[in-house]
């Protein structure tokens, strides 16, 4: 077996990378270099890692729901709460922690990570105030280098989910929008309010469609910052 980013005979190159699942790299190799010595990228010792289990403050965005915020709370599944509030929530939630990072463990050039675990769907990261990207595919990981320091560090977590859950919860309510579809009539012109860019007629529903692909017994799915969530401060 040649080594490790050596150029073999057959005039190929041999590197070995170890990715996380889902993850990916862009190897560049400069035009006529050549390998003076095996190379391994992307293996890295983990010197210190945290799992932020619990105490997370979660607050739902009022424009879609009407859920108080839950405090000091561990991580959870919106899908399977027994509020129906917050099972059937569709839009955005914060959530927010904090960490304490000692300065002897930040020395040295080291990288810090935060990784989210299981997302659904859609998670924006800020550390200390400063928004450091958004998440959209496993691995749900971010370096947060630039913006942690020594001591108390605040985290924040945007998630949104998708709109599913919130028309399966809707599906049960009565209909108040006043559309009846009519053959051969256009959809927009049988929703005067819809066309007239007015609000809605008053109602138990949050959405509205003219086609209706879910139910009542449909079943929900994941949602929310689901985790584990978890720091790691990583030295070469």
């Amino acid at each position: 077996e040649p080594s490790v980013g050596e150029i073999t005979s057959d005039q190929c190159s041999r590197v070995e990378l170890e990715l996380a699942p889902y993850a990916s790299r862009f190897l560049v190799f400069e035009g006529g270099s050549a390998f003076d010595q095996p190379i391994q990228s992307g293996k890295i010792n983990d010197t210190v890692r945290r799992t932020v289990d619990d105490g997370w403050t979660v607050s739902f965005d009022r424009s879609y729901g009407k859920v108080a915020p839950i405090k000091n709370s561990t991580l959870f599944d919106w899908s399977k709460n027994d509020d129906p509030e917050v099972s059937h929530f569709s839009g955005k939630a914060t959530y927010r922690n904090a960490i304490n990072l000692p300065a002897n463990e930040l020395v040295g050039g080291k990288r810090v990570l935060i990784e989210l675990g299981a997302v659904e769907t859609i998670a924006t990261v800020r550390v200390n105030g400063r928004e450091l990207g958004t998440l959209w595919t496993a691995p749900y990981q971010i370096d947060i280098t630039e913006a942690v320091r020594a001591g108390q560090n605040a985290i924040e977590i945007e998630v949104a989910n998708l709109w599913v859950n919130r028309l399966i919860g809707d599906a049960s309510l009565p209909d108040t929008s006043g559309y009846i579809p009519e053959p051969n009539v256009p959809e927009r012109t049988m929703v005067p309010w819809y066309s007239a860019n007015e609000p809605p007629p008053p109602g138990p529903r949050r959405t509205f469609a003219t086609h209706h692909f879910q139910t009542p017994d449909d079943p929900l799915i994941p949602s929310g910052l689901i985790g584990p969530v978890s720091v790691t401060i990583q030295g070469n």
